[in-house]
């Protein structure tokens, strides 16, 4: 089986439009082209490449607390599969993270505390009270 670089090849003759970064496939091979993802659950946004097939891509996490990251599968027949963010943080969640790392002073509470009210706003949390 002969190997060709495809970069330019595929992106016209399949009319994707994206470029194969340098990739080397066998003709025919399938592959998962380049695609961005912005996640509903507000952890980020995530540029998946491309891939050739039966592989797992990782890549950071958009707002890392450590040095968690999101996987995605690429099938055999050159599909992405739904990624796999359950380590990754919500944005809320890593601004709040770094929230608890403050010194809190007379000086920065107001600016703190407006903070963690706008992240509770952003995150969809009631400040209501029922029982008062």
């Amino acid at each position: 089986c002969s190997a060709l670089e495809v970069s330019y090849l595929i992106a016209n003759e399949t009319e994707f439009g994206f470029p194969l970064n340098s990739s080397i496939l066998a003709l025919g091979d399938h592959f998962c082209p380049f695609e961005t993802l912005i996640d509903t659950f507000n952890r980020g946004t995530y540029q998946w490449p491309d891939r050739t097939a039966n592989t797992i891509t990782a890549i950071p996490c958009e707002f890392e607390l450590a040095s968690e990251e999101a996987t995605r599968s690429c099938n055999s027949s050159g599909q992405w599969s739904e990624p796999n963010l359950n380590l990754c943080p919500s944005n809320v969640t890593f601004r709040i993270q770094q929230l608890r790392k403050e010194n809190i002073s007379s000086i920065n509470i107001d600016a703190i505390l407006r903070e963690f009210v706008s992240l509770l706003i952003e995150a969809n949390v009631s400040l209501y009270d029922p029982d008062r």
